[in-house]
């Protein structure tokens, strides 16, 4: 978003992951949540700065793949709702 920077954080010792972020000019990093379990891309800044980007595979039967948000404000991932392909695999941009 040009503020701030968002990365995901893997602690070696316990394998939990965390979504992070922190001031674009350094600073204490903050979570925001965990990291999706089937985030596959980078993130990215959703465009009204509110939420966090990533392609995931949903858990359904199916696994389409598909768009998920991480709210900042509340940290939990969800689905964006969308009619999906099932013979496609939709990834989030990369800027």
């Amino acid at each position: 978003n040009g503020r701030e920077i968002a990365f995901e954080r893997v602690h070696m010792d316990t394998r939990r992951c965390q979504v992070m972020r922190i001031a674009a000019s350094g600073g204490e990093p903050r979570m925001v949540g965990p990291c999706h379990h089937h985030n596959t891309t980078q993130l990215q800044w959703h465009p009204d700065g509110t939420s966090l980007i990533a392609d995931s595979i949903d858990e359904s039967p199916a696994g389409l793949g598909g768009i998920a948000t991480l709210s900042l404000a509340t940290g939990r991932w969800r689905m964006l709702p969308y009619a999906r392909n099932a013979d496609a695999v939709d990834m989030a941009g990369h800027d």
